[in-house]
């Protein structure tokens, strides 16, 4: 990290890929390392992917910066040859998440924030290629903001909330959704806030509802709310869920709608999971529930791949 080392790193016209080794924790030199990688993607307009790279291999070496190395000369050197613009495909934004000042990006595909703030700001058409977004941790209100200005452009969105999560406000802001991701949220934290009558999702083939890392981390829908999803999108090919608490009226509804042929007859790979039931209510919603999934099984006439899994046994 000289001056020397930057001007060789510029000269690398061809580099498409670029990940900065770190080790933050503990590390007397870390915001310093975070303003290196900063100037390194500066100096590489023809990247198309860039990021930190957290974890070490067995025969990677942690980088060290020399306390003796002279910051305000290097800064000085790099204001020369400040681009406006970068080519970059893909960005992870860290904690917390702030689009770079002053770079056009008009190649950028993929876009990953993990906690974008309230002030947050996109410029209308400033990320003209942006078609895959995912919030590692967002409120609903930024998440919003965000989305008005970019969802019309979005194929692939992944979110997680810490607050409340609407998803028909997601599908009105993002029309041409073709695969929605919503990973560990807890049963409070999602649902419908309107009707889903005027909400077209027929763009929309991936459908998943993920477990997260923590055995309590579910992300459950009300089953009238995914009811209301599943008949507005028809071309739904994969979809995860884990199965939900159905009463006696929610599982006729849903088996009348796979009879009548209304859901999921484009569908070709299922994934659901579930707990183990251990009152009796639990029995009685686990059996009509276990209805339901079978009903889905043998009523998809192209379903192709089905998996199954609980807290205790997974198989397919």
């Amino acid at each position: 990290m000289t001056s020397k080392g930057f001007a060789y790193l510029a000269s690398l016209e061809h580099l498409e890929e670029f990940l900065f080794s770190h080790h933050f924790q503990g590390d007397p030199y870390c915001s310093k390392k975070r303003r290196y990688y900063k100037m390194c993607l500066r100096l590489l307009p023809w990247l198309h992917f860039s990021g930190y790279r957290k974890k070490f291999t067995k025969n990677m070496d942690m980088m060290h910066i020399h306390p003796s190395f002279n910051y305000s000369d290097t800064c000085r050197y790099l204001q020369r040859r400040m681009p406006s613009q970068l080519g970059l495909r893909q960005i992870s934004l860290i904690k917390p998440s702030r689009m770079p000042v002053g770079i056009a990006l008009p190649n950028l595909e993929t876009l990953f924030m993990y906690q974008p703030t309230h002030d947050f700001q996109l410029g209308t058409g400033s990320l003209p290629s942006l078609t895959e977004l995912s919030f590692g941790q967002t409120d609903q209100i930024p998440m919003e903001k965000i989305l008005r200005v970019i969802g019309h452009q979005l194929r692939k969105l992944s979110v997680k909330v810490s607050d409340t999560l609407h998803l028909d406000t997601v599908f009105r802001m993002c029309p041409n959704l073709q695969v929605l991701y919503v990973p560990e949220c807890p049963v409070d934290y999602i649902g419908l806030k309107d009707e889903l009558l005027n909400c077209n999702l027929r763009s929309l083939t991936e459908l998943c509802f993920v477990e997260g890392y923590d055995d309590h981390d579910r992300t459950l829908v009300k089953p009238d709310h995914l009811l209301q999803i599943l008949q507005a999108a028809p071309n739904l090919q994969i979809f995860q869920m884990h199965t939900p608490i159905f009463s006696e009226q929610d599982g006729k509804d849903f088996r009348l709608a796979l009879e009548q042929h209304l859901i999921l007859q484009k569908l070709q790979q299922f994934t659901f999971s579930y707990d183990l039931p251990e009152t009796d209510a639990d029995k009685l919603s686990a059996n009509i529930g276990r209805s339901v999934i079978n009903s889905i099984i043998s009523l998809c006439p192209r379903l192709s791949t089905v998996n199954v899994k609980n807290n205790e046994l997974k198989f397919n």
